[in-house]
């Protein structure tokens, strides 16, 4: 058996908190573990230490991953409830047209669930119009009811052509919500990573599990011209039984 073994790629990641369903990181494009401790050195009359001793040590990390993955986030950061009800949805410039007599009303296509106005255009010129109370509408100032989705006019744009940008909540996903928790609220999980290579016909694996650790940071990275790569970082410290983490090799 080799003992030491070569290590080729991200390999795979598993997050594990007590009771709940694992959950692996997807698409793993990286992960980072980095073992470090404080020294101090004992110094007499020459330049260079006759003593070293170590001193507090950390275990730290970060993984990058190329799905969006609500139940990893739940798992490492959050452990709230995730609404699997649906999530708020953009519509972008939607037209409508106001009527050319009372009432001057649109009720926008998706007006069930609606949750908040975007902002309306007109479509001839794209100047913005202004939000108002209801019933202080003017030319370029509208109302929303938000109970019915329904965007009120001024008489002053009859049968003005406008583009209406809203949110609603669509049914078909869910969304999570990050709650102003109390310090020292946080979900504790183990990561357990595994990474192989195939040498000379044989493949070896190399194994770590971090026995506990808390993620103190998410990144959502999102660019114009790529993917969005998703990054947690992590710190780990001691279970009951004094375990930092685990590190096995084989075949």
């Amino acid at each position: 058996m080799t003992t030491k073994p070569y290590a080729f790629g991200a390999g795979s990641v598993i997050a594990l908190v007590d009771g709940k369903t694992p959950v692996k990181v997807g698409t793993l494009q990286d992960i980072e573990i980095d073992v470090s401790s404080d020294t101090a050195m004992l110094y007499g009359q020459n330049q260079y230490p006759v003593a070293i001793g170590r001193g507090k040590g950390k275990v730290e990390g970060k993984a990058k991953t190329g799905q969006i993955d609500l139940n990893l986030i739940n798992s490492v950061y959050q452990q709230g409830t995730i609404d699997t009800t649906g999530y708020e949805k953009l519509v972008e410039l939607e037209a409508g047209a106001v009527p050319s007599s009372t009432s001057y009303d649109i009720q926008v296509t998706n007006h069930t669930g609606f949750v908040s106005d975007m902002g309306v255009y007109y479509a001839s010129t794209g100047v913005q119009l202004t939000q108002v109370d209801a019933g202080s509408e003017a030319s370029g100032k509208y109302s929303i009811d938000t109970d019915t989705g329904t965007y009120t006019f001024a008489s002053a744009d009859a049968d003005a052509s406008v583009l209406i940008s809203y949110t609603y909540k669509a049914t078909t996903g869910q969304q999570i919500t990050l709650t102003n928790a109390l310090m020292g609220d946080q979900p504790v999980f183990e990561l357990f990573l595994q990474e192989g290579f195939n040498d000379f016909g044989a493949r070896t694996n190399t194994t770590m599990r971090l026995h506990r650790c808390i993620s103190s940071k998410l990144t959502f990275p999102f660019k114009n011209t790529d993917f969005a790569l998703s990054e947690f970082d992590f710190s780990c410290f001691a279970d009951n039984l004094d375990r930092i983490f685990t590190m096995g090799i084989g075949t």
